[in-house]
Order: structure tokens, then C-alpha cells, then sequence
């Protein structure tokens, strides 16, 4: 990310672009971007129109751009998921915490009266505050209790409300969890789910491994 809030993500033949302040996606395709990408192609470096149409498609999602050259452009990317909580045989060792409800209760209204870059920074400013480390056992032990109250998450932009209500949930037990939030293609979808480590938290592997990331929070 950029001061701007601007994230990019490689998608097969697409760049996608995300303006969180706008809560916003746009693609673009690779081949317009390339001298962005890499500084060099096979014919050696790339000329000034090709670096000045680049520098023209980022300037219309709002990226910052180098002056005269091209420079590569960074794209998210983070630790692919190789385990899931739901195919655990662990089961949570006391009663589901009634407390996992009033979270997405919370959630859900906060996604309603917030804009989605005011929800970011706020759980960033959050996470930089904490200074212990998180115990895996009990986020782990944690995820489970929420998975039971899991069905009362809104159905209207369900995995946000899910993943921002179990990161509430979990609080100063959260340090080293990540919100990723990732985007497909050729047919344009985001989704969003909880991961720490190569552990995904609320989602399974398969369906995570559709979404190539673009955010991490």
C-alpha cells in the first residue's frame, strides 16, 4: 500500500487495483502496465511511449508513478493457506461464548455507520498497540466458540461482516491474525476471510486459494 490507500494485485491477465478510501476495484490489463511490472523485456528496456502509457493507465486509479523510468510496482502478496479450521477435529472445550453474538451484532452496525477505510485504520492502529503475542491455542480455541453463532452473520456482505466480527471477538488474542482480503478473476469477485500463519481461520482452504490477496490488514 501507498499513502494514497491503493493496493494492486497480480489476477491472471489483470491488474486489480483496490482505493480504500473509495472501497473500490478496478483492473487493468498486465500488458499496459508491463513496464510497471518489470524493468526490462526482451527487447531490452522498454521505450518512453510504452513507460508513458503505463504511467497514464496508474494515474487514472489514482496511483503515484515514477517520473521518467519505469519502476516495478509492488503487489500484495502473502502466505498461501495450507490449513483450515473447519477441517479440525478439535472442538471448542467449553460453551460457545454468547459474547461471539453481541461481536457480530457489532460488526454488522459498524459496517453500516463506517466507511470501510475508517474500519481498516482503525483495526491497523489497533494491532500496532498490541504488544503481547498471540497464543495460537487460544485463537484457535477461540475461532471455534465463533464458528457456533457463525450462522447470524449478516447476509449482506457476509464474509466482511464474519471476518470483522471474529477480529473483533478475538481483540488483544488477534495480534498476529490477518484480515486478507482478496480478489479473482477472469470474472471479477472479492471476498475477505482471517488467517494466521497458513491457518485459515473462517473459511476453507479451497475457496480461499480462488482469491489471489490484495490487502492484508
Amino acid at each position: 500500500m501507498n499513502d494514497a490507500g491503493l493496493f494492486a494485485a497480480d489476477v491472471g491477465g489483470q491488474i486489480v487495483f483496490l482505493n480504500v478510501a473509495r472501497n473500490r476495484y478496478l483492473a487493468v490489463a498486465r500488458e499496459i502496465l508491463a513496464p510497471f511490472l518489470v524493468q526490462e523485456n526482451e527487447r531490452g528496456r522498454f521505450t518512453p511511449a510504452e513507460i508513458d502509457r503505463a504511467a497514464t493507465a496508474l494515474r487514472q486509479v489514482g496511483w503515484p508513478t515514477a517520473h521518467v523510468k519505469s519502476a516495478p510496482l509492488p503487489l500484495t502478496s502473502h502466505i498461501q493457506a495450507t490449513r483450515s479450521l473447519e477441517l479440525s477435529p478439535l472442538k471448542p472445550t467449553r460453551l460457545a461464548d454468547p459474547r461471539a453474538a453481541l461481536s457480530l451484532l457489532r460488526a454488522a452496525r459498524r459496517l453500516k455507520r463506517r466507511q470501510l477505510a475508517e474500519i481498516v485504520g482503525s483495526r491497523l492502529a489497533h494491532r500496532s498497540k498490541i504488544a503481547c503475542l498471540t497464543s495460537p491455542a487460544r485463537v484457535i480455541e477461540r475461532s471455534l466458540a465463533f464458528a457456533a453463532w457463525r450462522p447470524l452473520a449478516s447476509d449482506k456482505d457476509r464474509c466482511l461482516c464474519d471476518s470483522l466480527a471474529l477480529s473483533m471477538y478475538l481483540g488483544r488474542d488477534g495480534k498476529d491474525v490477518d484480515w486478507v482480503f482478496g480478489v479473482s478473476a477472469p470474472f471479477f469477485l472479492a471476498h475477505c476471510w482471517l488467517q494466521m500463519g497458513d491457518l485459515v481461520l473462517n473459511d476453507s482452504i479451497e475457496h480461499t486459494r480462488q482469491y489471489a490477496p490484495i490487502m492484508i490488514v
